[in-house]
């Protein structure tokens, strides 16, 4: 999706703050991709290709002579790539079979890494001819999961979730392959996820709107797992080969899905077919575990832990204490999911990888624009801001200077903050820029009769960006603040009416601006709030007091003890928000009141500013202090903590 790719994107370049200076973290590109995507499914597989590409990379992938899927989707990516000014050649799709592809393409020196979805067996013949070519290869190959069902499982989701295990004939990867169920809820959950599984019966050849079930590629396997099954545990649906129609046929090219019930010492004292081998047929058995709940989080944490494979688990469990034991003692799996359906694709997290035979040796969760890139850091401790600023525009970061965009036009000065991907949010690069634009404005009063602070995107400012935060000690934290305090001081003392023009997220850091601000237009459907106490810390920029001073003493305890969220229409009875508009309206009203404020004499105006900052100046000092002080200590504290 695009908000996924906009994450990635994030990522890439990674600056962290140190002392004046700072460091820069980058994944730099591959160079040329070789993609080899499997012949049973290469569109689904194509979801890859984004990322990779995203990170820089040029990629050529490989698609089954008979493929339309991946070309299709190729084809859209080459008329981006082109609308954009890049070649249509970065991506590039050939036919064949992967072994005389992979024979004739990976010795190109200018193809860097191979990434090879398949078979265990054929990944680790890839893996050797990568290695003896000084290739890096990223291995995507099988999966065969487990879904855990607790005692206090939401059955109804939980089985919702463990039919997607027959959909297809079981064929896809994700797929849930074995239910792990806890004897408190065994029959219930067998008897419900035996009628859904009867419902899936059908194949797509007989009803392509209705069916789920398509040809098992080695019906021979079906048979041979179902014959040791049979021996160990109970059929409850199934067992059998079928037609197309669904007609019982021992030589039929489908198979009817087929639950088998089992108890857990069963599974754990003999290795079964199903459990050690990737699963291509719809026979799903559904374990028992007896004990208490120590016995049987122990049983099914070692089934789990001695599977050959690691692409996903789930877990269907609300309790804290179960949730902590299998979050530590479940470590080799790619992707772990709790409470939640097993087939997800996740919104940040990769859908691929894992170690084992799903991922190989240096198998893992498969973010692909970091496996197929390479990290490099910078150290530019000693840089000044303009020489900072040639070196992330080398890497294709915006400057410091172009997150905060200063205009002047017919006596408004407009100061626009312009990190839409982030809402806003402060970094200290940004608070710095800010400064700057304040400093440009008090060095073009006799231009300007009113000062407009706004945002771009979806949001007027949504406060500090935790990123910049997280690696910050004591002292890095309190000269952020600091700073953005000075920032925010420096725009209050102007001697202009400020107005700030908010719309979307308003919080935080983003709230205290606009505190700032002598008037606050804002949109009906704005959201303020000042969630700083929820997060362990506490406003800065003397806040406080400036909010008791504007809502009075108990609204501004409730605002900041709570961190409730407020709309524009509820910040103006309150008395925050000099004027609400419908979202449309914002800029129309913006043009009213600097023209109104324009047309006035600038001696009245200042001196009505001049006295109402007066009014309150002295307490918003001592909170200034206070604040900062308090903000220190509080994230000090979490410093420790982490």
């Amino acid at each position: 999706s695009p908000r996924r790719l906009r994450r990635y994107a994030e990522d890439i370049v990674r600056r962290v703050p140190v002392g004046d200076g700072e460091e820069i973290l980058v994944r730099r590109p591959d160079g040329v991709v070789l993609v080899v995507t499997p012949s049973s499914s290469p569109t689904i597989n194509a979801g890859p290709l984004f990322p990779i590409l995203l990170v820089g990379n040029a990629v050529i992938a490989r698609a089954p002579g008979n493929d339309r899927g991946l070309r299709f989707i190729a084809g859209v990516i080459g008329d981006a790539l082109e609308e954009h000014g890049f070649s249509r050649s970065t991506l590039t799709v050939v036919t064949g079979s992967s072994r005389a592809i992979i024979a004739d393409i990976l010795p190109a020196e200018a193809v860097r890494t191979i990434v090879f979805f398949g078979n265990a067996v054929a990944g680790r013949s890839v893996a050797r001819q990568a290695l003896e070519l000084d290739k890096k290869v990223v291995l995507e190959l099988e999966g065969s999961d487990h879904l855990a069902v607790w005692r206090d499982a939401d059955l109804e989701r939980a089985v919702a979730s463990a039919a997607h295990g027959f959909d297809f004939s079981s064929l896809p990867c994700p797929a849930p392959k074995h239910m792990l169920v806890h004897h408190e809820v065994f029959d219930e959950f067998a008897e419900a996820f035996t009628r859904a599984a009867a419902a899936r019966s059908v194949a797509i050849a007989a009803d392509p709107v209705g069916g789920y079930q398509i040809p098992i590629p080695r019906p021979e396997a079906f048979d041979d797992a179902l014959a040791e099954l049979r021996e160990l545990g109970t059929v409850r649906l199934g067992g059998y080969r079928m037609k197309a129609d669904g007609t019982p046929d021992p030589l039929g090219p489908y198979a009817c899905p087929t639950v088998v019930t089992i108890d857990a010492q069963a599974c754990l004292e003999n290795r079964l077919a199903c459990f050690e081998e990737e699963v291509f047929f719809p026979l799903i058995p559904v374990v028992r575990f007896e004990g208490d709940d120590e016995r049987v989080a122990a049983d099914m944490i070692e089934l789990v832990g001695r599977s050959p494979f690691g692409l996903r688990f789930s877990l269907w469990t609300e309790e804290p204490s179960v949730l902590a034991r299998f979050t530590r003692d479940v470590d080799r799996t790619g992707l772990v999911i709790f409470d939640d359906e097993h087939t997800q694709c996740p919104a940040y997290a990769s859908a691929w990888g894992g170690p084992g035979r799903s991922g190989g040796a240096a198998g893992e969760s498969h973010l692909f624009w970091e496996k197929t890139s390479h990290l490099q850091a910078i150290a530019a401790r000693r840089l000044n801001r303009e020489q900072r600023a040639a070196v992330l525009g080398a890497l294709g970061v915006p400057s410091d200077e172009d997150v905060v965009r200063l205009e002047v036009s017919e006596g408004v000065a407009t100061i626009t903050l312009d990190r839409p991907a982030r809402h806003n949010a402060f970094t200290r690069e940004m608070a710095d820029a800010f400064a700057d634009a304040v400093d440009q404005v008090r060095g073009r009063l006799d231009e300007v009769r009113c000062v407009v602070v706004r945002g771009s995107g979806k949001s007027f400012c949504s406060g500090a960006d935790h990123q910049a935060l997280a690696p910050l000690d004591r002292r890095g934290a309190r000269r952020f603040m600091t700073e953005a305090t000075a920032a925010f001081r420096a725009l209050q003392a102007l001697p202009r009416p400020v107005i700030a023009a908010v719309h979307g997220y308003c919080m935080g850091g983003g709230f205290e601006l606009a505190l700032h601000g002598d008037l606050v237009v804002a949109t009906r459907d704005a959201v303020f709030a000042l969630p700083e106490t929820s997060l362990g810390v506490l406003t800065t920029a003397g806040s406080i007091a400036r909010l008791c001073a504007t809502v009075g003493l108990a609204s501004a305890r409730d605002l900041v003890l709570t961190g409730r969220r407020i709309t524009g229409d509820e910040a103006r009875r309150m008395g925050l928000v000099s004027r609400v508009v419908e979202s449309g309206e914002l800029d129309a009203a913006l043009a009213e009141l600097t023209g109104a404020i324009g047309a006035a004499p600038p001696g009245g105006i200042a001196a009505a500013k001049r006295v109402f900052q007066e009014l309150t100046a002295a307490d918003q000092a001592q909170s200034w202090c206070a604040e900062t002080e308090a903000f220190t200590d509080l994230f000090d504290a979490m410093e420790v903590a982490r």
